[in-house]
Parts: C-alpha cells; sequence; structure tokens
C-alpha cells in the first residue's frame, strides 16, 4: 500500500472491531480473539477485565502493523453477509442432495443448509477433541515416571513391607525346605550273632 493513499493510523485505531471470548473448563480465565486481526488475542483471569484488555491488545496490534508499514484489514460484520452463495456442485452431487431433501421432506436449500450447520459443529466438536487429547497426552507424559524412578519405588515398596531380616529369613526357610524335601539314607543295623553253644560239635 502506498504511504501517499494510506489513510492515518487514528482512522484505524477509530474502527470498532469485532471481537470473541471463549472459556475452557480445565483452563482458568477468559481468552479473547479478535478474528479480523491475525495473531491478535489476549487472555484474562476476571470478566471485568475483558473489556480493557481488548481494547489495549487491538490498539498494539493496530499500531504495530502500521508501523511495519503492513495493511490493516477492516473489520467484518455480520451484517455483511446476505446469507447467499453460489457453488458450483456435479451433476451427481446434485442429484442426490435433490433425492435425499425430497425424501427428508425438505427444500433442497433447508437440506443443504442442514448438511453444513452440521458439518459446522461437528468438526468444531473434532477440534476442540483432538486439543483435550493432546493436553491429555501432554500432561501423561509429564506425569508418567523415568524407568529408573519405578524401579527404585518398585523396591523401595518390596523393603518397606518386608522383615528386615528377610534375606536370613529367607536362607533358612530355604534349607529348611532342602531338609525336608530330600531324605537321609542310614545303613540298617546289623543283628549280633548269637553265641554257639558249648560241647555240641
Amino acid at each position: 500500500m502506498s504511504s501517499q493513499r494510506r489513510k492515518p493510523l487514528e482512522y484505524f485505531l477509530a474502527l470498532q472491531y469485532p471481537f470473541r471470548v471463549s472459556t475452557e473448563l480445565d483452563v482458568p480465565g477468559y481468552f479473547i480473539l479478535f478474528p479480523d486481526l491475525p495473531g491478535c488475542m489476549s487472555q484474562v483471569d476476571h470478566m471485568t477485565e475483558i473489556g480493557i484488555a481488548a481494547d489495549e491488545v487491538r490498539q498494539l496490534w493496530i499500531e504495530s502493523e502500521y508501523e511495519r508499514g503492513n495493511e490493516i484489514p477492516l473489520p467484518t460484520y455480520y451484517e455483511e453477509y446476505s446469507g447467499k452463495f453460489n457453488v458450483r456442485l456435479p451433476r451427481t452431487l446434485h442429484h442426490a442432495l435433490a433425492d435425499a431433501a425430497a425424501g427428508d421432506g425438505a427444500s433442497l436449500n433447508q437440506y443443504v443448509a442442514t448438511l453444513l450447520a452440521r458439518g459446522d459443529a461437528q468438526a468444531r466438536v473434532e477440534n476442540r477433541l483432538a486439543a483435550i487429547e493432546e493436553r491429555l497426552a501432554i500432561n501423561g507424559r509429564a506425569n508418567v515416571p523415568s524407568a529408573g524412578s519405578r524401579v527404585a519405588d518398585d523396591r523401595a515398596t518390596y523393603d518397606a513391607h518386608a522383615p528386615r531380616d528377610s534375606g536370613a529369613t529367607a536362607t533358612r526357610t530355604s534349607q529348611a525346605a532342602s531338609r525336608k524335601s530330600t531324605p537321609v539314607l542310614r545303613p540298617k543295623p546289623k543283628r549280633a550273632e548269637k553265641p554257639k553253644a558249648k560241647g555240641r560239635a
């Protein structure tokens, strides 16, 4: 954009840009986002801070982008969308949509609008689930102990519940078990021979 034809900074600062405020169940505070200003966002802890924070971050974004010589996009409003747009479809898809709409008892416009709304809602749910899964995975990796710490914990748990003389007790038990399991073979005692009678040949 040429500097001669460029509007002054005050013109863009005076524009009213719409912003969105969202919250997360597991993240405290409020997240502020300006859809028309790429990268213009902020986060506050209390609801009373939203207005002031949104105005400050908007001004800082416009001033920094203006100083860099970048183009400042104009704000968009819902009034600018008429609700009508043309879409080119293959004939087979057009025919399939018309048949489905007739079977559903709705007009083609109503049926297509329902499909688009359903797809948009599903996309939002999938994006939200993906963000939650990623956050859970990060938290899970942070809470999983290493292999060395798991071995140390296992040893500590075993030693805490084992008797102090566990090694000697185990040795005596194993020795007693080996004595019981191995029978001792002793030779039978010899019978004493009877003395021979005197006077007999």
